[in-house]
């Protein structure tokens, strides 16, 4: 018999059949609180055999989620939490999936 550590057992189990991605949508042009552009940074993890390449179908996602995000006054972090929260309920294959806004200047 194997004997673990109780640390052992705190550890997260690693599922072998989750695929992480991410990718980078630089100088994206929005109408939010007047015209800006961003850096959206996505990372997801996506179950195998899902979808052989999932990230053109989030970028497709995001892009209509900005264009059509109906309140110009949220702040950009509640944005962000808004948007992530629906294009994880769009996908629900994915895991996880965390965005990055970056404001740019």
């Amino acid at each position: 018999m194997v004997e673990t550590s109780q640390i052992a057992n705190l550890l997260p189990v690693v599922d072998p059949n989750l695929i992480k991605s991410d990718f980078v949508l630089k100088d994206y042009l929005i109408e939010h609180q007047g015209s800006n552009r961003l850096n959206i940074n996505v990372s997801y993890t996506d179950k195998i055999n899902n979808s052989p390449n999932l990230s053109p179908v989030l970028i497709q996602q995001i892009d209509q989620a900005l264009i059509q995000y109906p309140n110009e006054s949220d702040s950009w972090r509640i944005l962000n939490q808004n948007l992530t929260q629906q294009i994880l309920k769009l996908n629900p294959n994915l895991s996880e999936i965390t965005i990055n806004l970056e404001v740019l200047p």
